[in-house]
């Protein structure tokens, strides 16, 4: 994008890419008339990254009635609205959570995370186990638009001494304001994908601790994007999906939900208390079971 005043975005109704930025109205407008759009079954879209306050700065591109404001203008404070990158996020109260003192809490993209995940899979002949982590990317459908980044995919990693024992990963992600559900709120999403635990070190809490881990960065995340809300008067809509695989998983999603909605009003009271104007919405809990009984 660089400092191209336009960008170009196709939005599939859940994920929106950029598909190339100009730096004129013209250019754009030049390169939206080569896309084939009754062939395209993504919605195009035009942003307008240098648009002044109250401005329109979205725009829609239509087969047959050409390009047209969505009616969202340009609100400044809303470029504050983006998660903390991974590698700024604070991990030392994580790690104070681990029941052994000699273990050791790494966080890392999810992308940068292939060594670990084949290292458990080569080791482990498990062939359930092996499918849970080949699946750990696939995420629920959400009505929110996800922008995609490399710091929405978490991969936390617990090492004993050199060895990796467990793992949990998970996506974050804030809905793009630009393309939002309702108007009057903004999504905050936890996607979680997978809490393992190799065998010979289960039934000690590493799990749990995994989870609280997990749930200490939404707390993190939530007051940030409630802090910016609370700019413009809007709600924060919660969001937790996840699948279930096996019977443990049920009992990690139970816990994680339960946590999440803690975590959501303990949010909401400490920033009321300190005369933030937000306002409180219950969590969307999306947990589907696929465990065998």
């Amino acid at each position: 994008m660089g400092n191209c005043r336009y960008s170009l975005y196709s939005h599939d109704g859940e994920n929106i890419s950029c598909i190339d930025s100009y730096d004129t109205w013209a250019d754009v407008v030049l390169n939206t008339a080569g896309i084939n759009l009754h062939s395209v079954k993504d919605h195009i879209y035009i942003v307008d990254h240098h648009a002044l306050e109250g401005d329109d700065d979205v725009f829609v591109v239509k087969p047959s009635q050409g390009i047209k404001s969505t009616g969202h203008r340009r609100q400044c404070y809303l470029d504050n609205l983006f998660l903390t990158p991974i590698n700024s996020l604070e991990i030392g109260e994580l790690t104070e959570l681990l029941p052994i003192l000699e273990a050791k809490l790494i966080l890392v993209p999810l992308a940068d995370s292939k060594p670990v995940l084949d290292e458990l899979l080569h080791k482990d002949g498990n062939e359930q186990i092996n499918a849970q982590l080949s699946d750990m990317v696939a995420i629920r459908y959400s009505p929110i638009t996800r922008f995609l980044d490399p710091n929405n995919d978490v991969c936390l990693q617990l090492y004993i001494g050199s060895s990796v024992v467990a793992i949990a990963s998970f996506s974050r992600y804030v809905e793009d304001h630009r393309f939002p559900f309702s108007k009057h709120e903004i999504s905050y999403e936890l996607a979680l994908h997978t809490v393992f635990v190799k065998p010979e070190y289960r039934n000690i809490g590493l799990a749990t601790s995994l989870s609280k881990a997990i749930i200490a960065i939404v707390k993190h995340d939530m007051k940030r994007i409630q802090k910016v809300l609370s700019v413009g008067n809007l709600r924060l809509s919660p969001w937790f999906s996840a699948i279930a695989l096996s019977a443990g998983g049920e009992a990690i999603c139970d816990q994680i939900s339960e946590a999440f909605v803690e975590a959501n009003e303990d949010v909401f009271d400490e920033l009321e208390e300190k005369g933030l104007k937000v306002t409180y919405q219950e969590p969307i809990i999306c947990v589907e079971s696929l465990a065998f009984r």
